[in-house]
């Protein structure tokens, strides 16, 4: 019983302890002048995308002292900072539906990660409220703008079950695409069967060809030898004959006709 109350005791513990981690730290009082950017000018710049592009001109314009579309210039990082957050305010317009300020929730100061401070708006909508989030740098740089749209929870269960779903299909179908690669190797194999058929092919026939060459030499060169061994043999006789019985010196071949040689083994 007392392991159990322990337990139980110790997961409170955790369960505290991480919901004290997950608070966020609001600062007192921040110096904002030494911002180039503070907070309240960047959210009238990127709800007013008039002011915002009176702005950008004017600081395209003073050459000598901004230049922020060079990489050197320090103001650059700034200007592509704000330019991004009026981005992403406008695309969560329709979501917010006529976003205003809550000045019910006065803007406060949030810390970051690695020394940076965060400046909050609480914005009233239509359809939604939201945050707006401008972060600055150890240095009072402006960093980022995120617009956070808030949802209900069953808005943020629908889009987590469709993200979901997004997911669990994309990976499926990859799977598929997957398995009927493995089964193309199958097919592999038996494709280069048949390249290879087809590239032995005309070798078989040129060495058919070529051994067909051969024999055909061999055939001329033992029917030569043979016409000239007939002619030998020929002489022979004839000579043997004129020897034996005729007594004439003339060697003719006319009275006998040599058909066949058979060689004896």
């Amino acid at each position: 019983m007392k392991k159990k109350i322990y337990s139980l005791l110790l997961m409170l513990v955790c369960i505290f302890a991480l919901s004290a981690c997950g608070e966020e730290q609001v600062l007192g009082n921040v110096d904002t002048s030494r911002m180039y950017i503070d907070p309240e000018t960047a959210y009238t710049y990127i709800s007013n995308p008039e002011e915002l592009g009176i702005m950008l001109d004017e600081t395209k314009a003073d050459e000598g002292k901004h230049q922020w579309r060079q990489e050197k210039s320090v103001q650059a990082p700034q200007m592509l900072a704000l330019i991004a957050g009026w981005e992403s305010y406008q695309s969560s317009i329709e979501d917010i539906g006529n976003p205003r300020l809550d000045e019910t929730k006065p803007m406060y100061f949030k810390a970051g990660a690695d020394d940076s401070v965060i400046a909050v708006f609480h914005l009233l909508g239509d359809k939604h409220n939201a945050t707006v989030e401008i972060a600055y740098n150890s240095y009072n740089e402006l960093q980022s703008i995120t617009v956070n749209v808030q949802l209900s929870l069953d808005e943020a269960m629908r889009n987590a079950a469709q993200n979901t779903a997004i997911g669990m299909g994309t990976v499926f179908v990859m799977l598929i695409v997957i398995m009927f690669i493995i089964s193309a190797f199958k097919i592999i194999p038996t494709l280069q069967e048949a390249f290879a058929k087809k590239e032995e092919a005309p070798a078989e026939a040129s060495v058919d060809k070529a051994i067909e060459g051969i024999i055909e030499r061999e055939a001329a060169e033992d029917e030569t030898d043979d016409n000239e061994l007939i002619a030998v043999i020929a002489a022979a006789i004839a000579a043997a004959e004129a020897a034996a019985g005729a007594g004439s010196a003339e060697i003719s071949t006319e009275g006998f006709v040599v058909r066949s040689i058979r060689r004896i083994k």
